[in-house]
């Protein structure tokens, strides 16, 4: 393949520019939680930064995005004013395009919300990363052409689309409580509530929320004991995670606040209570009360 250096002044000039527009953004966002007041962006009504921001899609290997993305922009401008061999840039953009897709098919799908500067970056990902790939690309034959980019648009919508059918608990943010499908979280307004949100709920007592829906087969099935076990071992393996991050909010384990006693407090998606417990929780108790507010 034609080195990109070679090829096409105009892929060059195009490709640096959306680079340097997607390196600025990246950057700005890898420090914005520096910045005073947290910096800025756009909320209200789909925008809303924060809720992106926290969210598990955010990270990757533990990094923030917005690092990888300045990472992925300095490259792009490095093949953009190098000789570059074109397998190297379809190398390089290839899997830069599939995460930007996957990471709006996130917001659209499973979060609900979008971050505008993110989306800036997307575009810019976007506008650098497909000159690179028709450069990698364009020396096939015509059929190989054309095949090759049906294979990776459709790699591409399945990237985008693929959040939708993903568990919800993959997008937690820190702090949010879990939820199996058929089970919402707490809303107070438009907020999610947080772990520190429900720990202050109830006063001085730490406290588990779980929204229930009655149209859930699921919920009918946990709690008249239908659910095959590795579906059981999911809901409270997800239970236990909401304790642990209680724990780490508290700074030691729930049971040593005597006599701040743990609380479980179920409620139906219009927001009344459908019933609580306190003390020891355990299995056959979160089932009773499940029963008990499903049989109403």
């Amino acid at each position: 393949m034609t080195p990109i250096g070679q090829r096409s002044p105009s892929v060059r000039i195009s490709v640096l520019a959306a680079a340097a527009v997607g390196l600025a953004v990246s950057t700005y966002l890898a420090l914005e939680r520096w910045l005073p007041g947290g910096g800025g962006c756009i909320r209200g009504g789909l925008f809303d930064c924060t809720v992106v921001r926290q969210s598990g899609a955010a990270r990757l290997l533990g990094v923030p995005v917005s690092v990888w993305g300045t990472l992925w922009f300095l490259a792009a401008g490095t093949l953009a004013v190098r000789r570059a061999p074109g397998w190297l840039a379809l190398s390089l953009a290839t899997p830069g395009l599939l995460f930007v897709l996957y990471l709006r098919g996130v917001e659209l799908f499973a979060l609900g919300k979008a971050c505008l500067l993110c989306w800036l970056a997307g575009v810019s990902a976007l506008a650098a990363g497909l000159p690179l790939v028709w450069e990698g690309i364009r020396p096939l034959r015509r059929r190989m052409r054309l095949l090759t980019l049906a294979g990776l648009a459709t790699l591409g919508a399945v990237a985008c689309a693929a959040p939708r059918f993903l568990p919800r608990h993959l997008f937690a943010a820190e702090g949010e409580p879990i939820t199996l499908p058929g089970w919402h979280d707490v809303r107070r307004g438009e907020a999610p509530l947080t772990v520190s949100d429900l720990f202050l709920c109830d006063g001085a007592r730490p406290v588990l929320v779980f929204v229930y829906d009655p149209a859930c087969e699921d919920c009918h099935a946990l709690a008249n004991g239908l659910l095959g076990e590795e579906r059981l071992n999911l809901f409270l393996t997800e239970l236990c995670r909401v304790i642990v991050r209680l724990d780490d909010v508290l700074g030691s384990p729930l049971d040593a606040h005597v006599p701040r006693t743990p609380a479980l407090l179920l409620y139906r998606p219009d927001g009344t209570l459908a019933g609580s417990l306190t003390g020891d929780i355990g299995e056959p108790e979160v089932l009773g009360l499940i029963g008990t507010a499903l049989a109403r």
